[in-house]
């Protein structure tokens, strides 16, 4: 059952869901400026140690830019060349690949290359 105050609601959380810190959260607060937010119910920041779980990269200060409250997405994407119709497929999350690809063209026969499928790769249950 949600609980609501103002403007904001809280619900308890799914399995899946996470806190900013990365821990599977106990509540989840809805609406807000930041959309839903998981807590965990621990004040601590979590792990300082390691890449951040949303992102990848260094441990931020504050909430990570890339936080969903059902944890990290990466998208998946085939490329096909309009001219040879050779396939490229990226590694799921490496953007620097995709945009290699699609900014050099083929590099078979250097035509340009079109997304032909994108597909969203979900940690958890799959939400």
């Amino acid at each position: 059952m949600a609980a609501t105050v103002g403007e904001q609601s809280e619900r308890r959380a799914a399995a899946g869901e996470l806190c900013t810190c990365g821990r599977q959260a106990v509540v989840v607060f809805e609406g807000g400026r930041f959309g839903p937010t998981g807590w965990c119910g621990r004040s601590d920041g979590g792990e300082r140690q390691g890449p951040c779980p949303f992102c990848g990269s260094g441990r931020h200060d504050g909430r990570c830019p890339r936080y969903a409250v059902r944890g990290p997405r990466e998208v998946a994407v085939l490329l096909v060349c309009q001219g040879c119709r050779h396939e490229f497929e990226p590694q799921p999350g490496d953007l620097h690949e995709v945009e290699q690809l699609v900014t050099d063209g083929c590099p078979q026969c250097g035509d340009w290359l079109f997304f032909s499928e994108l597909v969203t790769v979900t940690g958890g249950d799959g939400r």
